[in-house]
């Protein structure tokens, strides 16, 4: 546990929410039972639950500026992969904050040429590894690496975030990305609080949401 991390995420979350909201959620982490739901019965997995980053001693002065680790959706990722009408094969998937690595287990499935997931949380990037040895997912590495440092490869990628951290660090991301000499690159964003970041970078347009889920925005590069 890093307990100056866990003291700003307090601080953080009482400027924002108040003290008994802070209390309450507090209180819910401590608390909290491991679970697992149907992805992880199925395969054998552990990528469920909600990992605060204070339970973990990270070493990059942005955790202050990472949110805590939640499993991204199967069906949802499957459904926006499947809004871009492209073939994953030719595509490199890369996952910033990947946690435990579900998305990344699902990418995999899909058929994606190279999975990469970027955790900057050693025991996560431990879980996820663990898990895709569970599914042998061959194509699929995780990289322990802070995503505002991360340089991007030289191919066509689809880009994956679940709000994993703040405007501050998604800027540098946003900077690198301009920096890729992809000729094809999306960007699929689940809770997208900083999507304002993404349309304002002068190459990203945004296309929409696949149907009937808000809750994920699509950009693509234009060169």
């Amino acid at each position: 546990m890093d307990i100056q991390l866990l003291y700003i995420k307090i601080v953080q979350k009482f400027r924002t929410d108040g003290l008994q909201a802070t209390i309450r959620k507090a209180f819910a982490h401590l608390t909290r039972r491991r679970t697992t739901d149907d992805f992880d019965v199925r395969h054998g997995t552990d990528t469920a639950g909600i990992e605060p980053l204070w339970k973990f001693k990270i070493r990059s002065p942005n955790a202050r500026l990472g949110v805590r680790y939640q499993a991204s959706g199967e069906q949802e990722l499957v459904e926006a992969v499947n809004f871009l009408h492209e073939d994953p094969q030719t595509f490199t998937f890369i996952d910033l904050g990947c946690g435990k690595g579900r998305a990344l287990l699902v990418a995999s499935k899909l058929g994606f040429q190279q999975v990469i997931g970027v955790e900057f949380a050693r025991e996560l990037v431990d879980i996820a590894r663990s898990n895709l040895a569970k599914m042998r997912s061959s194509s699929a590495v995780v990289r322990h690496a802070d995503a505002a440092e991360f340089h991007f490869p030289n191919s066509d990628m689809v880009v994956y975030l679940y709000n994993p951290f703040s405007q501050e660090v998604m800027r540098k991301v946003v900077a690198n990305l301009r920096q890729s000499p992809a000729k094809r690159l999306y960007v699929i964003y689940s809770d997208p609080k900083f999507g304002q970041v993404l349309d304002s970078s002068g190459f990203l347009n945004r296309l929409g949401c696949p149907p009937g889920l808000q809750n994920i925005q699509i950009w693509t590069a234009v060169r």
